[in-house]
């Protein structure tokens, strides 16, 4: 067994596709129940992984921030070279916020970054903040993944009408999502299906909306990852949209996989990344309607520039990651 660990207190993509590029041994400790049991039983499983392996390397996802810090207190004892894979969980719109959770949340934000050996992070102003902080940060978006459905199984239950448009938002019903906008945005196109992926009870807690919500929206739920690909591989269009700045959006990694024609948020961070890859729209429902049906009109096209910046995204990352990679060699081997 390698001598190098990644643990995330959830199965996530990003972790999974790093974990094995850095070829460390994933571990992710996904307990189901409310925090108050979740964090306690996670911290215990994580310390019988790191007592049973003894990594001389670690690897962990923020978020957690919980976790993060766990590590950081474990790595003294333990003695291991700690890295933490950030990537953009810094929730800087709550940094002015008063309340006890955020300020405590920001006080183990600079703790972390500052006692962690590497911070990896997605953009250049991230890793600046980080060297403000006190810490040693790497850029690393995303690997673009290698993903495969299994096309011999049946298709999802909730896929609806393929003579209409078929346009998968990924979307997690979070704060920084405009679901009332691409809802708003549905009113208007009655010919196309939308399909909302993620837990909508975070917005509509006692289940689907009787009033407000369109035929031809689909609120899918969480769904396996099975089902998840097999939707976005039958859609003709994905949009991951975001009110943040300074993320990239791991839905956008996937749809650049399937080589599906992609709708991003316009945002300086996405443009200066995803480039030609994707199109871009603002947040509003006037304005996401509108690229909507532009986007339509213009899939092949769509897809042709998609492909090529596709070749130079993947070309690029492995340049980053040959890099960070070393730098990760040189900490373990000291």
């Amino acid at each position: 067994m390698s001598n190098r660990l990644w643990i995330s207190w959830e199965d996530h993509r990003r972790s999974a596709e790093l974990a094995k590029e850095f070829r460390a041994n994933y571990i992710p400790i996904t307990f189901t129940s409310n925090r108050y049991l979740r964090y306690p039983i996670h911290s215990m499983m994580t310390l019988i992984f790191l007592i049973r392996i003894r990594p001389k390397l670690l690897f962990c996802q923020n978020p957690s921030i919980v976790l993060a810090t766990f590590l950081v207190l474990m790595r003294p004892i333990f003695r291991f070279r700690l890295i933490v894979d950030r990537h953009s969980n810094f929730k800087l719109e709550t940094k002015d916020l008063s309340s006890f959770k955020w300020r405590v949340f920001h006080i183990l934000s600079r703790y972390t970054v500052r006692k962690a050996d590497l911070t990896i992070v997605t953009n250049t102003k991230l890793s600046l903040l980080c060297e403000k902080m006190g810490g040693r940060a790497v850029v690393l978006q995303d690997k673009i993944p290698e993903l495969n459905v299994n096309n011999k199984r049946a298709q999802p239950s909730f896929l609806r009408d393929f003579e209409k448009p078929q346009i998968m938002f990924v979307t997690m019903f979070d704060p920084d999502e405009p679901i009332k906008e691409i809802i708003d945005a549905s009113k208007n196109m009655p010919d196309c299906i939308f399909y909302l992926t993620g837990n909508y009870k975070k917005v509509f807690p006692y289940g689907l909306p009787e009033k407000g919500l369109e035929s031809n929206v689909v609120l899918t739920g969480f769904v396996s990852d099975e089902d998840y690909l097999s939707l976005m591989k039958r859609s003709d269009l994905v949009v991951v949209l975001t009110k943040k700045d300074l993320i990239l959006n791991c839905g956008a990694y996937e749809a650049i996989s399937f080589n599906k024609p992609l709708v991003l948020s316009d945002t300086e961070t996405l443009r200066s990344y995803f480039r030609k890859a994707a199109a871009y729209t603002k947040n509003g429902s006037f304005d996401i309607e509108n690229n909507l049906r532009h986007c339509l009109n213009v899939l092949d096209k769509m897809q042709a520039d998609l492909i090529e910046e596709k070749r130079i995204l993947i070309e690029n990352w492995s340049d980053k990651f040959s890099c960070v990679n070393k730098i990760i060699c040189d900490l373990e081997r000291h």
